[in-house]
């Protein structure tokens, strides 16, 4: 059996924005990257309207519990969405934008925002259902609850350089995007109401939760380049109020009072709809109607390269060393950790240099 020898170097550390990895690895097919990202923390948050009285509660992720951190002092928080870059959890009472203190729950106000222009004309601002934040644009986007039956909600995006809406966002003339009724065909009714949003980074769809006054739920989306609302499935849970992706591109929502299952923590599946429910956000019971969740989120795209070595001789003999560079590339927001490659060697190489596993074909490394 003829052999050509494996080569590799040391790893060196790898951060955001920066190619910090120089492997030398003798392979000869496409290699791989696996995301492990249990080296972060995933931590939700959720607003307990509450009749009035808006609490803020906490998920932490090594204990599978939520815990009461306090109240907003205030009545009508709907929608949240965090920025995991500068670590501020954005809010939303009634027309007010504004953050909460994540250590003792107070909402503190940055502007509030008072009308939108369009086609269908000008919209006073002052329900706002849905939030979430895109830390690339520094943008987020909001969707307005318009409260009269048979009136269809509206998305709108704001700035948070300047804390104002976005003008002409959507066209020339146009602050908002009217989103459409869609069918639910489990309660057989039109679903006017978007409880709350969550944009997809990696597809930059804007995925929103769809019912009709707390009864059906409907998963949909609303594609940005085709201008268009997509539908995903029904969810099969009544009065789904938040939604959030969490850094594992986990999409997970919560419930307010309405149905059989209120006041719950879930998991949705972005593709078909289906949920998996996570317990109950408040076991003591005391508080209640959860309509906004939202969790660290982060945009991770890892790019990988491989070209053969400088200097390295494309002609080779048996028991030749031949080394290619594999360079790892980090595109995207937030630096990333314990992150596992995976690459093919073919039976005739062998691998030479320790630090790396070799089991079967593969050679797996890791970055810590």
């Amino acid at each position: 059996m003829n052999t050509i020898q494996l080569c590799c170097f040391r790893i060196a550390p790898f951060l955001r924005d920066t190619l910090r990895i120089s492997i030398y690895l003798c392979v000869f097919l496409g290699a791989s990257v696996v995301h492990d990202l249990s080296g972060q923390t995933t931590v939700c948050y959720a607003v307990s309207e509450n009749n009035l009285d808006n609490q803020l509660f906490k998920f932490d992720p090594s204990t599978q519990y939520w815990s009461h951190i306090g109240p907003t002092n205030t009545d009508l928080i709907e929608a949240i969405a965090y920025d995991p870059i500068s670590d501020i959890l954005y809010a939303a009472n009634r027309d007010s934008i504004g953050y909460l203190d994540t250590l003792n729950g107070a909402f503190v106000l940055k502007e509030q925002i008072e009308t939108v222009a369009g086609d269908s004309g000008v919209f006073n601002v002052y329900d706002i259902d849905g939030l979430s934040y895109d830390p690339r644009s520094n943008l987020l986007y909001a969707s307005e609850r318009r409260g009269t039956s048979g009136e269809e909600d509206f998305i709108f995006v704001i700035s948070m350089d300047s804390c104002a809406v976005v003008k002409d966002f959507f066209g020339p003339g146009e602050d908002y995007r009217i989103i459409p009724a869609v069918f639910d065909s489990i309660t057989m009714s039109m679903n006017n109401d978007i409880d709350d949003i969550a944009l997809q980074h990696n597809t930059g769809r804007l995925y929103m939760n769809q019912n009709q006054g707390g009864s059906g739920g409907m998963l949909t989306y609303y594609d940005f380049e085709l201008d268009s609302v997509i539908i995903v499935a029904s969810m099969g849970v009544d009065d789904i109020e938040g939604l959030g992706f969490d850094h594992s591109g986990n999409l997970l929502g919560s419930t307010g009072n309405a149905g059989a299952l209120a006041n719950r923590f879930f998991a949705i599946d972005p593709m078909s709809g289906d949920t998996t429910g996570l317990g109950v956000i408040d076991t003591s019971g005391t508080y209640q109607d959860f309509e906004s969740i939202d969790c660290f989120t982060i945009f991770n795209d890892l790019a990988l390269s491989k070209t053969l070595s400088s200097g390295q001789t494309t002609s080779f003999s048996d028991g030749d060393t031949v080394c290619y560079d594999l360079q790892i590339f980090n595109q995207g927001e937030y630096d990333a950790y314990n992150v596992e490659y995976v690459d093919y060697a073919p039976t005739s190489l062998s691998l030479v240099t320790t630090g790396l596993t070799e089991i079967g074909n593969n050679v797996y490394g890791t970055i810590p």
